[in-house]
């Protein structure tokens, strides 16, 4: 008896250890999954790329519902909660595999069974885990209040219905559905075809939804956060395809989305059917990843946003990447502080700009944009369209590719912005225009046809600016330091040049205003293949500490001589006295800095008999 006892004492002590591992391990990888989310946020973007190819994504094949993709009763509220910060940032592709319970059929003649006429869940007919499959079915709504699967039949379409998601439901799973709308409203709701109100937790995959009326959106959001949205073709008409209000850490990738005119994503303060704006809340945190977003005729139309962040509906950490963006007005507004605008495809924009970033520390990076100035129209008076437009500040633009026709590449405002390692074409325009302080201009390279490579034009003080280290291929000048530009350094600089503009000039503001850039440093700028130096590499006694060359003094680095630059060259007057000119001869000036280079474009102004002769320098620095 004794021997029998103890083949079962063991057997229970080796289970009782294999789950203490088992959940040794499984806290380990908890902590694993949220060091490696933290790190995302740093150093890169935890986002799955499946190349926007999203053709695939809605064969039929791929709409078969299995056992593993769903939820049961089993399922407990705290093993949901217990996966909400790892489902935060960057979460797998794959769903937990999880059991089904048998379906429930609704149709047209068991709906009632189960709901009553507003839509709401009968009392003791479903509970949390069950799933129900809807045949074709139409003038319907579903206002879930329990934790459900919700499924349809391959073809199966669901005509003017509307799900609600609503209180009680979070977690829910919703697959494979066809939801077409072509009404305005049932029962007094407006004909959305999803509605999450304070619902959080739950996928929406697989399926495709099509509503055409004002005021009703494709998928509404509102205090609804950490849902999956996954692979659906959700289209809308005269309203915003997903309006969002209260509603972060939400995913929404591998989506098609388009509308008629209107926004496609958007963090919004404004009320619009039944999405109502919940004041003094806002989205935080969304990551918008691997969609395709476009319009059928929003391209000149100024309520066409691809994904707008409304700075009062927003707030930190949204990540918008990977998505590809055609014929909207704009194809990104971020007015919400510390956004990721990563790797981005943007073509075909009405608008102003293809990214226009309001917020402050944002970073615009790795994207390719494609813009051509428009004719005027209504919303749009000037015609440019700016591939990226900055007003923020602390904003880093980066590593993104741009082509512009007729536009600028980079338009900046804001203050403290980093402008670095972008490939620039530009044709007819500025490859980067700035007007504020403390910007600093690094490492790009530009290319140009009719194009000014960098300008800073202004008639406000623009002060603390560094050009350095850049390479430009242009027939016009490839810098511009024009009007009230100060403590500007500018050097390293690698320029291959032609045409009749200079190479790197430095005007007054205007005739009416010459107000001239003072204490800039211009040197070891290499212009077709030699070195020019227009200024000493002297002490500018900038604002900054050192100039970005960490030597911890206001020098420019290197060995310096003492001095200060002299603006004087600058349309400088010679006034020729008491000398006899032989009709026939030359009167010639060369114009040269202390190192010998010459200084050309120029003015220099000749008086003769009381009579002024304005002539500018040439390539020699000769006027005659």
């Amino acid at each position: 008896m004794t021997n029998k006892m103890k083949l079962p004492s063991i057997l229970a002590l080796i289970v009782i250890l294999f789950l203490s591992l088992s959940a040794v391990s499984a806290s380990e990888n908890i902590d694993l999954v949220t060091n490696a989310t933290d790190s995302a946020i740093d150093d890169t973007i935890a986002i799955p790329d499946s190349s926007n190819d999203l053709s695939s994504s809605f064969d039929d094949s791929s709409h078969e519902i299995t056992d593993n993709d769903l939820i049961t009763d089993s399922d407990s509220d705290d093993e949901i909660a217990s996966s909400k910060e790892s489902d935060k940032i960057g979460s797998s592709n794959e769903e937990p595999d999880i059991l089904s319970a048998e379906p429930i059929i609704i149709d047209s003649s068991s709906y009632s069974q189960y709901f009553d006429s507003n839509g709401k869940i009968k009392s003791g007919t479903l509970k949390d885990g069950d799933t129900i499959k809807i045949k074709s079915i139409s003038d319907k709504i579903f206002t879930i209040d329990k934790r459900l699967n919700i499924i349809s039949d391959d073809g199966a379409s669901l005509s003017n219905c509307l799900i609600r998601l609503v209180k009680g439901s979070s977690g829910s799973v919703l697959e494979n559905l066809k939801i077409v709308n072509t009404n305005e409203k049932i029962n007094n709701y407006y004909l959305s075809g999803i509605s999450i109100i304070d619902s959080s937790e739950n996928t929406i995959r697989n399926s495709i939804i099509n509503v055409s009326v004002h005021k009703c959106f494709a998928i509404m959001m509102s205090n609804a956060s950490y849902n999956k949205i996954i692979n659906n073709t959700l289209i809308s008409g005269l309203s915003s395809t997903i309006p969002m209000t209260a509603s972060s850490y939400n995913e929404i990738r591998d989506n098609y989305l388009e509308s008629e005119y209107t926004n496609m994503i958007y963090q919004s303060a404004y009320g619009n059917g039944d999405f109502m704006p919940i004041e003094d809340e806002v989205c935080s945190g969304n990551i918008i990843a691997n969609n395709y977003l476009k319009s059928r005729n929003g391209t000149y139309n100024s309520y066409c946003y691809a994904i707008y962040l409304m700075q009062t509906a927003s707030g930190n950490g949204a990540v918008i990447a990977n998505n590809t963006i055609e014929n909207a007005f704009y194809g990104i507004i971020v007015e919400a502080p510390n956004t990721l605008i990563y790797n981005n495809t943007i073509s075909s924009i009405g608008g102003p700009a293809a990214i226009l970033a309001s917020g402050n520390s944002i970073i615009i990076s790795g994207n390719n944009i494609s813009t051509e100035h428009t004719d005027v129209h209504d919303w749009n008076d000037d015609g440019n369209v700016v591939a990226i437009q900055n007003t923020g500040k602390n904003n880093v633009i980066a590593n993104n590719t741009l082509r512009s026709v007729g536009s600028d590449s980079i338009l900046n405002t804001g203050e403290n912005a980093v402008i670095a390692n972008n490939t620039i074409y530009t044709e007819s325009a500025n490859g980067i225009n700035t007007t504020k302080s403390n910007v600093k201009i690094e490492n790009n390279t530009l290319i140009g046809v009719n194009t000014t490579g960098v300008i800073i034009f202004t008639s406000r003080l623009a002060e603390n600016i560094t050009i350095r280290n850049n390479d430009f291929d242009s027939d016009k000048s490839a810098i511009v330091l024009r009007g009230n530009v100060s403590y500007t350094l500018v050097c390293d600089n690698r320029i291959t040049f032609s045409g009749d503009s200079d190479a790197i000039a430095v005007l007054k503001y205007t005739n009416r205003n010459p107000i001239t850039p003072s204490h800039n440093a211009i040197y070891n700028n290499t212009i077709n293949g030699q070195i020019v130096n227009m200024t000493d590499p002297s002490e500018i006694e900038r604002n900054d500490t050192d100039n970005g060359t960490e030597n911890g003094t206001n020098g420019t680095g290197g060995d310096i001589d003492e001095g200060t630059y002299s603006d004087s060259k600058i349309n400088t007057t010679i006034a020729v006295a008491e000398t006899s000119i032989i009709k026939g001869n030359e009167l010639i000036v060369f114009l040269k800095d202390k190192n010998g280079n010459p200084i050309c474009g120029m003015n220099v102004t000749f008086t003769l008999l009381n009579k002024n002769y304005v002539r500018t320098t040439d390539g020699e620095g000769k006027a005659s």
